[in-house]
């Protein structure tokens, strides 16, 4: 199945050279160059507290006519200091079919659902790049997406033919999930780290990944259901364990071993207007293979929910606008059956209870202040994110435009909590993005 489509893929991009002469190409894209300086001294551990990145995004897209469209773009991220946050791939690179009443869109892509902000329960074809859990970096998958119109309603049918995942870097070089080594392996070893993949899904047609939503929008209520059979983008489990020693060489192979589960998710999101404020939800309950709750290491079936407002305040101190979106989070297993096992699993239930505050201070199109805080109500740990953007007006003559910007991440909370964890990884970045 994967080959089919891999197949099909490549046949259209060979058509879309041989007729590009015939459509209307653009090319685009931005480099984004910027230094991080870590502020605290994590350099007996293997880590520098210098971070400079470079991050190229080139697009190129085509409109063969007015009922095929086809758009690529490239993730080219070099990192000189950290090597595990390098990546090269193709982020998206799809084909779009225009009918009178049906859109088809075949390729990588990235595909959204849910009307929340940062945590969204419906939200289940989406992975991220996890090598900074501080970035929501989103990232492509292999699909077939295809929308049906009616009046008032949008019907979408997905279909996933692979296993797809986030991308998880497991490392003890990894600052953001280092690996607990053995202490049975002597101190002057050389480790290298594996990945044991036996743990994923098939790749078959048994790993067939497929969901729907039914859209409405219209008469100042807009919302959604949805179902989707998937698999944990995260994994539920994470064994670790020594594969091999090598006392002449002095060399230990240390393998992981993430674990995946099949998933079943009913949600509903929903978005609305009250006077001058917005409101909006999402909510979804997960069916997982361990119903009865007597397997430690899968997730019990669970419930996630999501409730925020935002409105704008205008003219606040001066000409300044605020801009406030405020939302609760709500993580839990559904129905508890003996000890929860969500505790167990920070990296995919880290927010159990919560809230997330998103603002933005803008006196015009030129300055803006965003800040971003993440509390966890249950442990009181957070991240707290604030950012400072100076855009320079564009000239009439130019295609490109540059923003400057800096920013912070600032994580808190006791050891043992989900950002107490890495509190010490606390850093102040600047940077010029250039689009072109």
């Amino acid at each position: 199945m994967v080959k089919i489509y891999y197949l099909s893929l490549s046949f259209l991009f060979v058509c879309s050279v041989c007729v590009s002469y015939a459509g209307e190409s653009k090319t685009s894209g931005s480099i984004d160059y910027r230094f991080g300086y870590y502020m605290n001294d994590m350099e007996n551990d293997g880590f520098s507290r210098k971070w400079p990145e470079i991050d190229f995004r080139p697009k190129y897209e085509n409109g063969f006519s007015s009922g095929i469209h086809g758009y690529f773009e490239g993730k080219l991220r070099y990192n000189f200091s950290d090597k595990i946050r390098n990546r090269y791939i193709l982020n998206e690179g799809y084909f779009d079919l225009y009918l009178n009443d049906l859109d088809i869109r075949l390729g990588r892509q990235i595909i959204s659902w849910g009307r929340a902000d940062t945590f969204k329960p419906t939200d289940q074809f989406k992975i991220y790049d996890y090598t900074d859990f501080t970035k929501q970096d989103e990232e492509g998958i292999l699909a077939l997406k295809a929308d049906f119109f009616s009046p008032g309603f949008e019907l979408e049918g997905v279909f996933v033919p692979e296993f797809t995942k986030n991308y998880i870097v497991y490392s003890e070089k990894n600052r953001w999930l280092p690996l607990t080594l053995p202490s049975n392996i002597p101190s002057n070893f050389k480790i290298r780290d594996e990945e044991d993949a036996s743990g994923e899904p098939e790749p078959d047609l048994s790993s067939l990944q497929y969901g729907f939503r039914l859209n409405h929008e219209g008469r100042g209520f807009d919302y959604a259901v949805s179902y989707s059979v998937t698999y944990d983008h995260t994994p539920v489990y994470l064994d670790g364990y020594l594969k091999s020693i090598d006392t002449t060489a002095n060399e230990a192979v240390y393998a992981v071993k993430p674990e995946y589960s099949r998933i079943q998710t009913i949600g509903f999101d929903w978005a609305t207007f009250l006077s001058e404020y917005g409101l909006r939800g999402e909510m979804a309950y997960t069916l997982t293979k361990d119903r009865k709750g007597e397997k430690k290491d899968i997730d019990d079936p669970y419930f996630e929910m999501v409730s925020g407002i935002d409105h704008t305040f205008e003219r606040v101190i001066g000409r300044i606008n605020i801009f406030i979106l405020a939302e609760y989070v709500l993580d839990r297993e559904m129905p508890v059956r003996g000890d929860e096992n969500q505790v167990e699993n920070g990296l995919k239930h880290f927010l159990r209870q919560g809230i997330i505050i998103n603002s933005e201070f803008k006196k015009d199109d030129t300055k803006k202040l965003n800040v971003k805080w993440i509390y966890n109500l249950e442990k009181r740990d957070y991240l707290l994110q604030p950012e400072f953007k100076f855009i320079p007006p564009q000239k009439n003559s130019s295609r490109t435009s540059k923003e400057i910007y800096i920013r912070a991440d600032v994580l808190s909370g006791r050891i043992g909590t989900f950002f107490g964890t890495f509190r010490k990884n606390d850093k102040v970045e600047a940077g010029i993005k250039v689009y072109f």
